[in-house]
């Protein structure tokens, strides 16, 4: 087994048209990967013992497919549209601004297709080596293909799951001590289930606002600076923003001091922000319930 575990390549067969859960996967073993994300694929998923349902064959038994698991079952709650309608599968990613522009399912399906893409797989192919090579796939599979929910990207849920892996994998604050990680499959679940209810985040919507009232050509400099400050912002924490505007930031953070320095940097550029912010367990942050994230305002800041 090589190199580290890659959060992004988890969901590696929500590319092809063979089942999530392996169920079909026996004619493919002699090809199976012996990478580290390999593991992620299998690990991601930890269903309680109890239930049949989605099988999964295999379960986190380590720190990070682990975190791997958890920042998969938060991206998928910030990117998932909850809603009760039942339907057909829906492969293609529906787009609300053009409903009327349905693409093609072009998810691998031959199995020469897939031997060729596990074979990309043991070569402990990266993140943006399988966007260069499947982007096309990435683009327009839809990360959840229940009809009604297929309005999200498989290539933004991996980019959440990257994200929040690396988030929870430097946090000082969410922690997972060894001791806890028991690796049974009920064990595990039951971990899950305490770490949501006891990991807290904050989440903030970020404003920048500028005094000024520019109505001279010179004066349009301004927006300029304001671009220049959002990217130092975003380079700076590019794993803690969910969405970048031209003025504004959704931002999640697990210590203050993430906030102090966004408001040092846009404060030294002449800077001040508007926000909105709380702080919830993650087993609080509901699919698809703004209301419930309305939180503490602030202004002047």
């Amino acid at each position: 087994m090589s190199k580290e575990l890659i959060p992004e390549l988890h969901d590696c067969l929500k590319l092809t048209t063979l089942k999530h859960n392996f169920s079909d996967f026996d004619r493919f073993l002699k090809f199976t990967p012996d990478t580290r994300s390999w593991q992620g694929v299998l690990q991601h998923h930890c269903k309680s013992p109890k239930k049949d349902e989605e099988a999964f064959p295999a379960f986190p038994t380590d720190r990070e497919t682990f975190l791997l698991h958890m920042a998969d079952s938060i991206a998928s709650n910030f990117s998932r549209h909850e809603q009760n309608y039942k339907g057909e599968s829906a492969f293609v990613v529906y787009k609300l601004w053009n409903p009327q522009c349905y693409g093609e399912d072009v998810r691998l399906k031959t199995d020469d297709e897939i031997i060729k893409f596990l074979k990309f797989y043991s070569s402990d192919s990266t993140f943006e080596e399988l966007v260069k090579e499947y982007g096309y796939i990435l683009k327009s599979r839809a990360e959840d293909a229940k009809s009604g929910k297929n309005i999200t990207s498989l290539l933004t849920h991996l980019t959440l799951t990257g994200k929040f892996y690396r988030f929870f994998k430097d946090s000082k604050a969410l922690t997972v001590d060894d001791t806890e990680l028991i690796p049974e499959q009920g064990k595990m679940f039951d971990l899950t289930k305490g770490k949501t209810k006891q990991w807290q985040v904050y989440l903030m919507l970020c404003k920048l606002n500028f005094s000024q009232q520019p109505f001279r050509a010179r004066d349009l400099n301004i927006f300029e600076l304001l671009e220049d400050t959002m990217n130092a912002i975003a380079e700076r924490f590019r794993d803690n923003i969910l969405f970048a505007g031209s003025d504004e930031l959704l931002i999640f953070y697990d210590e203050l001091s993430v906030f102090e320095e966004i408001k040092d940097i846009a404060l030294k550029n002449g800077f001040w922000l508007s926000t909105v912010w709380v702080k919830k367990a993650l087993s609080e942050m509901k699919r698809a319930d703004p209301a419930s994230l309305t939180g503490n305002k602030a202004d002047n800041i």
